[in-house]
């Protein structure tokens, strides 16, 4: 069983390889693509969330196989939030970016912050421990729909914005985008 795969259609414009180390995710976001995706009723995907069966030993077995020959960054996970709450017990995310950077292969990661449990502390320390692994790092924040309450424990979306900011562009980050320029624009020159 191959672990890291090369993603098709569409979804290879986020990234050439990947690895899903969850079946599930217990964050439940309404708005969840995942589920759909692999066919999964949306109640089992939220409430049974599991470990893929041996996923450390088989993803070494990929590493050791791609391992100094691959180039390509390798997306950790598409179908479910890498840190989900599971991962908190198993820490398999950890274990998986650490075996990837043993065999010299370049871990992504697609976070979101926001969550109903989330505070700032909780935000900083998952963030630093990816950036202190060298990962490189998508961060999104989860704005509220209507009716829906994602903000974190009363974080503010400057709050927010600005951890957003620090991880994909601060000066230890590994990000694959440069910081954007600063837009400065003249009030008086705006159109109305």
């Amino acid at each position: 069983m191959s672990i890291i795969y090369e993603p098709s259609g569409r979804a290879k414009e986020y990234s050439q390889l990947a690895a899903n180390l969850y079946r599930g995710c217990g964050h439940a976001c309404t708005y969840c693509y995942a589920p759909d995706a692999i066919r999964e009723r949306r109640e089992k995907f939220y409430n049974l969330p599991i470990a893929r069966q041996n996923i450390l030993k088989e993803l070494e077995k990929d590493c050791i196989r791609l391992g100094g020959k691959e180039t390509r960054p390798v997306l950790l996970s598409f179908t479910s939030d890498p840190y989900q709450p599971l991962d908190e017990e198993l820490q398999i995310t950890r274990e998986a970016i650490k075996l990837l950077k043993k065999h010299k292969l370049s871990p992504v990661c697609f976070i979101c912050i926001g969550f109903p449990n989330d505070t700032e502390e909780s935000i900083r320390k998952d963030i630093k421990t990816l950036l202190d692994l060298k990962v490189k790092l998508r961060v999104q924040i989860l704005w509220a729909y209507p009716g829906v309450d994602f903000q974190g424990q009363g974080l503010s979306a400057e709050t927010l914005k600005q951890l957003q900011r620090d991880a994909m562009y601060g000066s230890n980050s590994v990000a694959w985008r440069k910081k954007p320029k600063p837009v400065k624009k003249d009030v008086a020159s705006l159109p109305l």
